[in-house]
Parts: structure tokens; C-alpha cells; sequence
């Protein structure tokens, strides 16, 4: 899937996530538990519905996002 997360940009991309397409469905996000820039782009910590945090990753020269789990990567 090109793009696994949907946001919201009023400004510039990419704005306030707001859905993550993870284990085959959209999941709403509920907080944004962190946000910061990255060299390569920019980096969000989030609680999504059921409980589940993910580290979100979106590199702009490659308009590429990295969706991961908590737990997957040491986050």
C-alpha cells in the first residue's frame, strides 16, 4: 500500500494523522503521544483505537511512510 496513513494537512504534508492502515484494516488514531523532525522527515508516536501504539515515519524526498508497531522496533 503506497500510502498507510491518511492525515490531515492544512499547511504542509503531512500534517495530523489520522488513520493507519495496519493488519489488513484502518485504525483510528485516538492521541498523538509524540511528534518530531527527523533527518529524513518527520516522525509521529501514536495511540491508535484498541490500544495499539505505532511509530510513524514519513520521508519526503522518498513520499514514503514507515508504519511500526510498538514492541517491533524497541519504541
Amino acid at each position: 500500500m503506497k500510502d498507510p496513513v491518511r492525515c490531515r494537512a492544512e499547511h504542509s504534508y503531512p500534517g495530523r494523522p489520522l488513520e493507519v492502515w495496519y493488519s489488513g484494516r484502518w485504525q483510528n488514531v485516538i492521541e498523538i503521544l509524540e511528534e518530531s523532525l527527523v533527518p529524513n522527515g518527520k516522525r509521529f508516536r501514536v495511540i491508535c483505537e484498541d490500544e495499539n501504539e505505532f511509530c510513524l515515519e514519513y520521508d519526503p524526498v522518498l513520499d514514503r511512510w514507515q508504519v511500526t508497531a510498538a514492541g517491533e522496533s524497541g519504541i
